[in-house]
């Protein structure tokens, strides 16, 4: 029971992931450049 909340918990943590990205497109290309520097 426990690894399956926890399974479902990552996936709904990748998922805000995504969503966070998609929403902050700019700020996610400038911490690319700097990683990059």
């Amino acid at each position: 029971m426990m690894q399956e909340f926890n399974q479902l918990n990552e996936g709904v943590k990748l998922d805000l992931m995504l969503s966070f990205k998609k929403l902050q497109p700019n700020e996610q290309a400038q911490n690319n450049k700097n990683s990059d520097a």
